[in-house]
């Protein structure tokens, strides 16, 4: 068994060997050991705003670049590590530089030290004082990354607009409060690699919306490079249908565990930037728990190109929401109800058919289908207003906010469709004219 406590004081000391090689060469350039930057520290959150006081933070005077340009030719515990371990060293990157099987000591410094030295410069205030917790934490951090045959692919993305119940996980997936310290990234939007000199924080109007994070966990083989996973993508697709009005800069942070991250990387989720609302929309434990059985059964064309009536609605249906006119918003929502209530009609017969199945799809007395005819018949109508050009001349004002009610109807028809099945032409026919055998449709 090897002596993780041997191998972890060999990179911890490893790494404070760069430090006082950098501090030398800082030194030499009559630069400082470090430089103070200001920063915003948010000490309380609410949906409105956050309270916060301008804090000093200390940087190396050098970015990553730079530092690695610099860094010193000590030899590395390359060796060591690979008689400790041999092939249980082995991950799923492969640098054009060195081959595991070939050039394996050049490979373990370029892959897994490397990434460790990176961190650990990041992460290091000053270079005059030593840093041994951190360079301890690291290299810990490497060993347990070298003895699990299984990583973790984690996403992050940071989200507003909504105030959930409480923290959840469900499957792969947990939804939680930002912390403070999380906060203040996402406020002061700090550039790890470089020096700012005297930036105050950004004031208090341009705070980020974002409150809580949804968080995926996607495990696999560490040889194995992970595939790409719209898992993300599904669930916030999921909470926006069952009335989450979700808004953030849609970065999300890509990193993995246990150990130094092998790869950093950003994912694009496409969020509104704006809270519709100026009160958050509570989301219940239930909601998400819903939410997460329905990302399950979004297809995966929904965010690439839309290849059946579903993927289409859905893919209409998130469109929607990031339209900046409400206008544009309605057009999007009608196409979602085209695509799944009248995938058959000819343009003469789509107005007639879209309201009579919408209603009897959805409505469960005489009453409400009426109710739902008359908000699907004015939506069709304002579409229609739209798409020809003739929206200023429209003269009868809808009785409620159309875009809105669409975005109900719309939410309700394709949460039934990804729990019940799509349904077909002759289903949703049978709905309005009573089952062949004559009974009753009810």
């Amino acid at each position: 068994m090897p002596d993780r406590r041997e191998l972890g004081g060999l990179i911890s000391a490893w790494l404070g060997e760069h430090r006082e090689h950098l501090a030398n060469i800082a030194n030499r350039m009559g630069l400082p050991p470090f430089v103070e930057v200001q920063a915003a520290e948010v000490e309380r959150a609410e949906p409105g705003g956050v309270s916060y006081f301008p804090k000093t933070r200390s940087r190396i005077p050098f970015n990553l670049f730079a530092a690695f340009e610099y860094k010193g030719s000590h030899p590395s515990p390359a060796a060591s590590l690979d008689h400790a371990y041999g092939d249980a060293l082995s991950v799923w990157l492969r640098p054009a530089d060195a081959a595991f099987d070939g050039q394996r000591l050049l490979w373990i410094d370029s892959v897994l030290l490397d990434k460790v030295l990176r961190e650990y410069l990041g992460r290091l205030p000053r270079l005059d004082r030593p840093a041994e917790a951190l360079a301890l934490e690291l290299g810990t951090g490497l060993l347990d990354l070298i003895e699990t045959p299984h990583l973790s692919v984690c996403t992050l993305l940071p989200v507003g607009g909504v105030e959930f119940q409480g923290d959840v996980k469900t499957g792969t997936i947990e939804v939680r409060r930002l912390s403070m310290a999380e906060l203040s990234d996402l406020c002061e939007l700090p550039d790890w690699w470089s020096v700012r000199r005297s930036r105050m924080p950004s004031p208090p109007e341009s705070f980020p919306h974002e409150r809580w994070a949804i968080v995926v966990r996607q495990p696999g083989a560490k040889d194995r490079e992970p595939a790409l996973s719209y898992e993300l993508h599904r669930f916030v697709l999921a909470l926006q249908l069952v009335g989450a009005d979700l808004v953030g800069n849609g970065v999300a942070q890509v990193w993995t565990e246990p150990g130094p991250s092998l790869y950093g990387s950003e994912q694009r989720v496409v969020l509104p930037s704006w809270p519709y609302t100026s009160t958050p929309t509570h989301v219940s434990l239930e909601d998400v728990q819903r939410a997460s059985r329905l990302a399950a059964r979004i297809p995966e064309d929904t965010f690439t190109e839309p290849a059946s009536r579903g993927a289409l609605a859905l893919s209409r249906f998130q469109r929607a929401l990031l339209a900046r006119f409400r206008p544009d918003a309605l057009v999007d929502f009608s196409i979602a109800l085209e695509a799944i209530l009248v995938p058959d009609a000819d343009t003469a017969e789509l107005k007639h058919r879209l309201t009579q199945r919408g209603a009897w799809y959805l409505g469960r007395s005489q009453q409400e289908r009426r109710e739902i005819a008359q908000e699907l018949r004015e939506i069709y109508d304002r579409r229609s207003a739209i798409v020809h050009g003739s929206i200023r001349k429209e003269k009868k004002k809808p009785t409620q906010d159309a875009p809105r009610v669409a975005r109900e109807l719309v939410s309700r028809i394709l949460c039934k469709g990804l729990e019940e099945n799509w349904p077909t032409a002759d289903q949703l026919n049978d709905l309005v004219l009573g089952p062949t055998d004559g009974g009753n449709p009810e």
